[in-house]
């Protein structure tokens, strides 16, 4: 299952909900681990960086571990610092599961990756609310300024939504207004995937 909408739009928490729900063995990917590394020329200019194109992030990786999951077979995962721009040392172990999980702005973005999914949501938040929690994650997570956050947001964050995001919405196969507010549609996709999946 792929879940896309725009940064803060309540994603993880949607499939978090959806997972403690189901009881079903089931393992969550985000796409934020699929960031690639900055050069040394790249990280000197971070604040100049476009971490909301689809270039920065790596879709070849990211479509050899999902088909590895589907295909019954293990799979490792890189880990990304968003402090520090780069990939750590690091590398995720995944098994496969009953339920494979795929949240990120770009998830519905490149077909090949849409090919692989079985159920598509795009979550819907408004834009206010968006930046508010951006606002939010960043400064307590990933020290950044307001001003930074800011000036992130108009520059690139915005921009990526309206020309690669928000388009990508023509795919899903449900669009889940309000994210995690929404008790109802999140209740319909558990019953959904509940009649579809093996019994716990």
């Amino acid at each position: 299952m792929g879940v896309s909408g725009g940064t803060a739009s309540g994603k993880t928490t949607v499939c978090r909900i959806i997972t403690e729900a189901l009881g079903v063995n089931c393992v969550l990917i985000s796409m934020d681990n699929f960031y690639r590394g900055l050069s040394p020329e790249d990280h000197e200019k971070a604040a100049d960086y476009n971490f909301d194109h689809p270039n920065a992030l790596d879709f070849d990786e990211l479509h050899h571990c999902l088909s590895s999951l589907l295909a019954g077979q293990a799979t490792e995962i890189p880990v990304y610092d968003f402090s520090t721009h780069a990939r750590t040392s690091e590398r995720l172990h995944l098994e496969p599961a009953d339920l494979i999980l795929f949240e990120g702005i770009f998830s519905l973005y490149e077909e090949r990756i849409r090919d692989l999914m079985s159920l598509k949501i795009f979550v819907q938040t408004d834009d206010d609310v968006r930046l508010a929690r951006r606002m939010l994650r960043d400064t307590r997570e990933r020290g950044r300024t307001v001003v930074g956050i800011i000036t992130q947001y108009m520059r690139f964050v915005k921009p990526a939504y309206d020309g690669y995001i928000q388009p990508t919405m023509k795919h899903a196969d449900i669009i889940l207004p309000n994210g995690a507010q929404n008790k109802v549609g999140i209740g319909l996709i558990v019953e959904y995937l509940q009649n579809r999946l093996p019994k716990p």
